[in-house]
């Protein structure tokens, strides 16, 4: 009787995960929950659903503005000046990383020289 409690359990969670997929199937197929397609990125509210945000309109306005009046000789240098300090920056978090995984050097052993 001891071995039976076990597959019975098991029996019973095996019958509530086959309720479970048979429902996500019916769902699927459009049999239910809600029958509204998911927006073709996936993940985007719908556009009632979005957050106005003026301000950040605004900054991406001026930045886009500022982009255009940029000659293309300087844009590209202070391309290649930003690709810089972004190597400089990568260096910096490898160096901080190596140093935290290194393991601590055990002190070394110091004597004492008597003087006469």
């Amino acid at each position: 009787m001891a071995d039976e409690e076990p597959l019975r359990r098991l029996e019973e969670r095996l019958g509530r995960a086959t309720e479970a997929a048979e429902r996500l199937i019916s769902e699927a197929r459009g049999g239910g929950g809600g029958g509204s397609k998911p927006p073709p990125a996936g993940w985007q509210a719908p556009p009632e659903e979005r957050r106005h945000l003026p301000e950040l309109e605004a900054l991406v306005n001026a930045v886009s503005a500022l982009r255009d009046l940029i000659p293309p000789d300087v844009a590209d240098r202070l391309a290649a000046a930003i690709k810089e300090v972004l190597l400089a920056l990568r260096a910096l978090v490898d160096y901080w990383l190596e140093r935290i995984d290194r393991k601590p050097q055990p002190p070394a052993e110091v004597q004492d020289i008597p003087i006469d």
